[in-house]
């Protein structure tokens, strides 16, 4: 053993190892510190209480998703701007520190053991994560390549966002992740992207739950249970998406709206306060609008028991109508930013694909919620059914609570709001997932509100309880072992062994992860950017260029107008191909959008047999085009070519 050991760890590899723990936990201090300065600010402004770190932190995340919308709608959100967005929010810490240097002793005397367990569990999943998270051996070049990757990088080099009506933003997101990740890679290599999401954001997720118990010792347990369950339920992880992001700010809104010492005693709420929560609205529905359906039933349901539990039904109202107005207003930016595309697709709403599609019977699946058959991203749908179930017996018991004790039902009724709409949304997604795509796939976007409710359900729950709920945090426990035990060792083995958690990589074979990974290594060299940089120096600068290759992430977006295409892209209402001179097109290799590939798609489901029946009509299109054309340089199965008179028209992808 010793000598296996031998042979993979040396001497060059823990230095790396140890130079990527200093630099991502430097890198996670930094921004945590930044972030508290704006919470703490957005807390000042709204008149709420001081809280707990944790929460400022991930209310600070939210305050710059919107202050990100501001700097892309004036076209400067440029590193610089960004820079400048992390040090205003040291200077604001360190005053808000100034103020009150107690912010971190919550502890009392003899309860440093239950701070240090709590803290060695955090410390031990942060280095696991880090060491092998913050730059992963490989990427999804199909998602992470083409559909996260350019987004990020068009922002920091144009800065905005806008700019191709093809690429999907505005419709499956609004760009706040790429906001997250544009704070890396605008001043570190690109590899590291995975570190805005996977590593300070999933942060983010273990600390939240033990901000409840700060300065109430006696809940550690629960505390801890609740960062268990952050890391134990399996998230199903695919690509650099807003999986931890959205994690997080669900988690925090709950425990904005339940926990008095964070939201305030229970006084009616006047303009100013339902900004805090309404800045974590919005920056959900700009990460990506999937989370609409878990706001929406907690909305939904907060306002309604918020009705029934006070004498005056008028103020439960106003106060939910402000937070709907502070929502639209925090998240205006970002909708302004993409407006002249929702004119357009108003004006011209996207048509049918000229491929025909095929028949598909929507199942809603119902009996599969007990399968406990692995799915294709990881675990059962029983272990996330089981999750759910438990949520929604916590909101009936939680509701029975509140009655039973008149001084703490707001807090139960928030609690029973936050259970109720994780467990419902992800029925929903079951039922109706069928019928906009596979089930499976549609499965995952539950999984952000059943981590975030559930992780800091758990330790809520105890706080409100007058023991501690000692009962429900044990049963809590052993649920989550019995039901992701064998997914968790499944996926740690993952990260050692293949040096990423890439969900499906489970029914890879060894050979089809290491051409994977040789795809990713090779992408990230400087290699691979200046074989790019060959192709784009044909083109003269400044002229538009319609771009659709795997690593459509190298080109320089300051150079030309680039006009970045992906398959989310051409199924949104205002997609157009505009008329450009120039193509640079990838016609073969790895994750190569490819006839043949949509062709194989057009069967798969409804929402992506849809999008493969458009990318035929378009690389039908570029197939028939290149001959046609001239061609300035054709290598490695990428085409660089100028339309011509005898070019054809570009397919209409309107009505």
């Amino acid at each position: 053993m010793m000598s296996v050991l031998g042979h993979y760890i040396t001497a060059e590899s823990l230095v790396r190892l140890a130079g990527t723990l200093l630099s991502g936990a430097a890198g996670v201090g930094l921004m945590t510190c930044s972030l508290y300065g704006w919470g703490r600010l957005t807390r000042h402004l709204a008149g709420l209480p001081n809280g707990t770190w944790p929460v400022s932190v991930a209310v600070g995340l939210s305050c710059i998703v919107f202050l990100g919308g501001l700097l892309n709608l004036c076209r400067l959100a440029f590193p610089a701007a960004l820079g400048g967005i992390v040090l205003i929010g040291l200077v604001l810490a360190a005053h808000f520190w100034r103020q009150n240097r107690s912010i971190f002793n919550l502890w009392g005397r003899g309860t440093g053991w239950q701070l240090a367990l709590q803290g060695t569990a955090v410390l031990i999943l942060m280095g696991f994560t880090i060491a092998f998270e913050l730059a992963p051996t490989l990427y999804n070049a199909g998602d992470d390549f083409q559909h996260y990757f350019p987004h990020a990088v068009r922002m920091v080099e144009t800065g905005t966002l806008y700019g191709s009506p093809l690429n999907g933003l505005g419709g499956i997101t609004l760009g706040a992740q790429a906001l997250l990740q544009s704070f890396i890679i605008g001043f570190f290599p690109t590899r590291l992207i995975n570190g805005a999401d996977a590593v300070f954001c999933f942060f983010l997720c273990l600390i939240l739950p033990i901000s409840v118990t700060m300065g109430r010792p006696t809940l550690w347990v629960a505390g801890l249970v609740g960062t268990l369950s952050a890391f134990l339920i399996d998230p199903q992880y695919t690509s650099v998406s807003s999986l931890f992001s959205m994690t997080s700010l669900f988690a925090t809104l709950v425990i904005l709206d339940v926990d008095p010492r964070e939201g305030g005693e229970g006084a009616p709420w006047r303009w100013r306060e339902a900004a805090a929560p309404a800045l974590l609205y919005a920056g959900v529905i700009a990460m990506k609008p999937t989370g609409v359906v878990f706001l929406a039933l907690y909305f939904g349901i907060r306002a309604l028991a918020a009705c029934l539990e006070m004498p005056n039904a008028r103020a439960s109202l106003a106060k939910a109508g402000w937070i709907a107005a502070w929502t639209l207003i925090f998240l205006s930016p970002w909708l302004l930013l993409y407006s002249p595309y929702y004119l357009a697709g108003l004006i011209s709403p996207l048509g049918q694909p000229s491929t025909p599609l095929p028949e598909v019977h929507a199942s809603p699946g119902i009996a599969q919620l007990l399968s406990a058959a692995p799915t294709f991203y990881g675990s059962p749908r029983l272990a996330y059914t089981c999750i759910a179930v438990g949520l929604l017996s916590y909101a009936a018991v939680a509701v029975i609570r509140g009655f039973r004790e008149p001084r703490s039902r707001r807090s139960w009724d928030g609690l029973a709001a936050a259970s109720a709409a994780g467990g419902a949304s992800y029925f929903l997604w079951v039922v109706i997932g069928p019928y906009l795509d596979e089930s499976t796939s549609m499965l995952r976007y539950s999984i952000p509100a059943l981590i975030g409710t559930t992780s800091v359900v758990v330790p809520l729950w105890a706080m409100l309880s007058a023991r501690g709920a000692p009962a429900v945090v044990i049963l809590v426990s052993v649920a989550l072992l019995v039901l992701f035990s064998s997914s968790t060792r499944e996926r740690v083995s993952r990260l050692l062994h293949e040096g990423t958690a890439l969900a499906y990589l489970h029914s890879w074979s060894s050979a089809g992860i290491a051409r994977a990974r040789h795809v990713t290594n090779v992408a990230l060299t400087d290699t691979a950017a200046a074989s790019v940089q060959d192709f784009q120096n044909l083109i003269p600068p400044g002229e538009a260029v319609l771009v659709w290759t795997v690593t459509q992430f190298l080109l320089d977006y300051h150079r030309n107008h680039i006009i970045d295409m992906n398959l989310e892209g051409l199924g949104k209402p205002w997609a157009r191909i505009p008329a450009v001179r120039y193509v640079l097109w990838q016609y073969e290799g790895y994750a190569a959008n490819t006839p043949e590939l949509h062709q194989r798609d057009i069967a798969v489901g409804r929402h992506t047999g849809a999008l493969a029946a458009r990318a035929l009509d378009v690389t039908d299109w570029l197939e028939d085009a290149v001959p046609t054309s001239r061609v300035l340089r054709d290598k490695d199965g990428i085409v660089l070519f100028e339309i011509g008179e005898r070019t054809p028209t570009a397919p209409d992808l309107g009505p």
